[in-house]
């Protein structure tokens, strides 16, 4: 087997020939956490993370483009848009991009 940096893995994804831009690396995690979607709060798990998403399953029924808020622990917390829906399962785009540290710390949460 060979060994990959962990900066190749997490490098901004490339442009493709078709022009579709290559998706972050995702992790897969098992993590309760709480999202805040229209001033009410929702029980969820986050299922999987990567710098720029994150995918849920959660009791919530967001609108497509609704803003949410996603939320492990007091200090744990991020912004973002929905941007696909499929029964109890929703994937989110944040509004901003996670450091390393940040989730690192995500990961290291499950």
């Amino acid at each position: 087997m060979e060994e990959v940096s962990v900066e190749e893995i997490l490098a901004k994804p490339a442009i493709k020939i078709d022009g579709q831009r290559s998706r972050f690396a995702r992790f897969q995690a098992c993590q309760p956490s709480r999202v805040t979607y229209n001033n009410h709060e929702y029980d969820a798990v986050l299922s999987n993370i990567s710098q720029r998403g994150a995918k849920l399953l959660c009791d919530a029924a967001p609108k497509m483009n609704s803003n949410i808020v996603i939320r492990t622990d007091a200090n744990q917390s991020v912004a973002a848009a929905v941007k696909w829906c499929s029964r109890r399962i929703i994937g989110v785009e944040f509004h901003r991009f996670l450091s390393l540290t940040e989730l690192a710390d995500w990961i290291a949460a499950d």
